[in-house]
């Protein structure tokens, strides 16, 4: 997912000349905690922004069929 995505979504407007930079050393921090609650999580960081791979679907209840 690009960083220009990854900014539109999630940071706020109007932010200064390096907004887009400055989104990235915030977010990054933010990821690493989100993922130490979350460690089956797996992204990873390539050039251009985040690489999110697959994730396992979640557990459904039994329907007691």
């Amino acid at each position: 997912m690009p960083w220009k995505i990854l900014y539109e979504q999630f940071a706020q407007e109007g932010q200064g000349k390096n907004a887009e930079e400055d989104f990235r050393e915030t977010f990054l921090p933010t990821l690493q905690q989100v993922l130490a609650v979350y460690p089956q999580d797996d992204v990873k960081r390539v050039t251009d922004g985040l690489l999110l791979m697959g994730w396992p679907p979640p557990h459904q209840k039994p329907n007691g069929d």
